[in-house]
């Protein structure tokens, strides 16, 4: 009876490990045996990433960490076994990050078109190895954290030393000198407000003969489109092309007018250029006339003749008998 016991015992013991086993290996996303595919990725580092750790695509388990190694370039390839039935992506890249914050990692499968920042590093990549990148562990993150502590623990010293007592004098005075610069601002506002309203009575009077040219100028144009709806613009400008062909009908006689009076002012020029080369040689003594004005005895010869001539002249007048003979018979 006691043996029996012995053996139900064992029994039951053995069958809870064997379900203790199952279930651990069917939480792991194990396979018994060799079943599945084998999806080999390329990483730089890998962090806690550890064989036995389950691959995920989109948030639901599919697989395993097979292998974990080191291979001749310094890279890390990770072998990871897909379940048979897992649906995979289309050119496939792989993301290493922790699935909790007690340093459990995990390995997440994306489509390239998904994650082009890792599906682009590609260089030295053996075939049928697909991309992978690895995010920060959280010690690396502790770390970065420090120094952005330790930075900032610097920028507030120098903060400290800036804002000492005399720099906060220093802002007190500059803004104490700031509100008196606005008093004497408002202060000036308030005296040139008087300015400002005749100002903008100014503009507003300007406003208003702005308002009565523009009334003008369309009463202008009105009268200007009526004149022209009318024809009496097309006459008006009839009557000049009128006026401007007289003009140059009389501008062209004047201009014939000058050419004959330059001609006629030519010819008294050179007349005038003969009567004094004409009166040049009498005053120097040369013809007829120069000598007779130059000779003093022919002068007076000349003189007596012509008193003479007029004696005779006189006596002829007196008696004509005495010089013409008439008879009839």
């Amino acid at each position: 009876m006691a043996r029996r016991n012995e053996v139900v015992t064992g029994v039951f013991v053995l069958i809870g490990l064997a379900v203790i086993i199952g279930a651990a290996i069917w939480l792991s996303g194990g396979r018994w045996g060799s079943q599945g595919t084998v999806v080999t990725a390329r990483f730089r580092a890998v962090g806690q990433l550890r064989p036995g750790n389950p691959v995920s695509f989109r948030g639901v388990t599919i697989g395993a960490v097979e292998r974990v190694r080191l291979v001749e370039d310094g890279t890390v390839a990770v072998d990871m076994r897909l379940r048979p039935s897992s649906p995979i992506p289309e050119d496939p890249v792989a993301l290493l990050q922790a699935s909790s914050l007690f340093g459990d990692w995990q390995a997440a499968l994306y489509p390239a078109a998904e994650r082009p920042d890792i599906a682009s590093d590609t260089i030295g990549l053996a075939p049928g190895v697909i991309p992978g990148r690895s995010l920060a562990e959280f010690s690396e993150l502790s770390e970065h954290t420090s120094e952005i502590a330790a930075n900032l623990r610097g920028i507030t010293e120098r903060l400290e030393i800036a804002l000492s007592d005399q720099s906060a004098a220093e802002v007190s005075d500059a803004i104490r000198n700031v509100n008196l610069a606005t008093e004497e601002l408002l202060g000036l506002l308030r005296d040139q407000r008087a300015a400002l309203d005749r100002l903008a009575g100014d503009v507003q009077d300007a406003g208003g003969t702005i308002r009565d040219a523009s009334s003008a100028l369309q009463g202008t144009l009105s009268r200007l489109d009526s004149a022209t709806a009318g024809g009496r613009l097309d006459r008006m400008f009839a009557s000049a092309e009128t006026s401007a062909a007289n003009l140059e009908a009389v501008t062209a006689e004047w201009r014939d007018a000058g050419r004959r009076l330059n001609a006629t002012l030519s010819r008294a020029d050179s007349t005038l250029t003969e009567a004094g080369d004409a009166l040049a040689r009498m005053n120097r003594g040369e013809g007829t006339i120069g000598r007779l004005t130059s000779d003093e005895v022919l002068y007076e010869n000349t003189a007596a003749t012509l008193e003479e001539l007029r004696a005779l002249l006189d006596d002829l007048k007196t008696n004509p008998g005495k010089y013409f003979h008439f008879s009839v018979f």
